[in-house]
C-alpha cells in the first residue's frame, strides 16, 4: 500500500556554519576557483552534512552565470511553445507537496534537494504533481507543451502515456516523448521556451521558464529558502 506519510522529508535549517560556507563558496566561485574543489573545501571546513552540501551545490553559482541565466527567463508563457524537463520539474513540485526545503538559488531558479534521500520514481504523488503541472500550463494558456522524460527511469513509458491522456483531458495542446539523454534533447529546441532547473541545460538554451519553481511558490511558499538573503 502506498502511504505518503512514509516518504522521507528533506528539511534543512539555517545555521551559522552553513551561512559562512555559502558566503565562502560564492566568493571562491566569483574568483574563478573550480566548483568541485571549492565545494570540497567549504564542506570540510564547516563540517557540512550531505544535504547541506547539496544545498550549496544546487543553490550557489558565480555572479556572471547567475546574471546570464536570469536574463534568459521569460515572464509569461501565454501562447508560447514550451518543452518540459519532465522528471526535473515533477521532482520540484513533489518536494513542494511534501513540504521539503526548497532553495531560491542565486540564478533565481527554485530547486529541490531530494536527490540525497529519494530517487525519482513513478508514484501516486508524482502523478498528482503531473496533474498540477498540466493544470498550471492550462491556466497559463500555453500554445503547445512537450514533456520529455528520461527513458532509463523505471515506468517512464507509463508516465509518458499518462501525460498524453491528461494533456488531452485538460485540453492542453501537447505531447510526450522519451529520450535517452534528456538534457541533450532539450538543448536542441531553439524555438521553444525550456522548463528545467538543470544547470547544463540552462547554460545552453535561449529562453527559460521555471515551471516547477512557480508552482512551488504557490503550493508551499513558506518552504522556499531564499539563499540570497544570507549572502550579504
Amino acid at each position: 500500500m502506498y502511504r505518503i506519510e512514509s516518504i522521507p522529508r528533506i528539511r534543512v535549517g539555517i545555521r551559522k556554519e552553513l551561512v559562512e560556507a555559502a558566503k565562502d563558496l560564492l566568493y571562491l566561485l566569483n574568483r574563478g576557483y573550480g566548483r568541485k574543489s571549492s565545494l570540497n573545501l567549504v564542506t570540510s571546513r564547516y563540517r557540512l552534512s550531505k544535504v547541506e552540501r547539496l544545498l550549496l551545490y544546487r543553490g550557489i553559482y558565480p555572479y556572471e552565470v547567475s546574471k546570464i541565466r536570469y536574463s534568459k527567463m521569460v515572464d509569461d508563457i501565454e501562447n508560447l511553445s514550451i518543452v518540459i524537463d519532465g522528471f526535473n520539474v515533477l521532482s520540484t513540485v513533489q518536494s513542494a507537496l511534501l513540504s521539503d526545503t526548497l532553495i531560491l538559488c542565486t540564478d533565481n531558479f527554485i530547486r529541490d534537494i531530494a536527490a540525497t534521500v529519494r530517487k525519482i520514481k513513478v508514484s501516486p504523488l508524482l502523478l498528482s504533481s503531473l496533474v498540477i503541472v498540466i493544470s498550471y500550463l492550462a491556466r497559463e494558456k500555453v500554445r503547445y507543451a512537450l514533456f520529455v522524460y528520461d527513458s532509463q527511469v523505471s515506468r517512464s513509458l507509463e508516465i509518458c502515456n499518462l501525460t498524453k491522456k491528461i494533456l488531452e483531458t485538460m485540453n492542453v495542446n501537447g505531447n510526450c516523448i522519451l529520450a535517452n539523454r534528456t538534457d541533450k534533447y532539450l538543448m536542441s529546441f531553439d524555438n521553444y521556451v525550456v522548463a528545467s532547473s538543470d544547470s547544463v541545460i540552462l547554460d545552453k538554451v535561449g529562453r527559460l521558464y521555471d515551471v516547477g519553481g512557480k508552482i512551488a511558490l504557490n503550493v508551499a511558499p513558506e518552504d522556499v529558502m531564499n539563499i540570497n538573503n544570507y549572502l550579504g
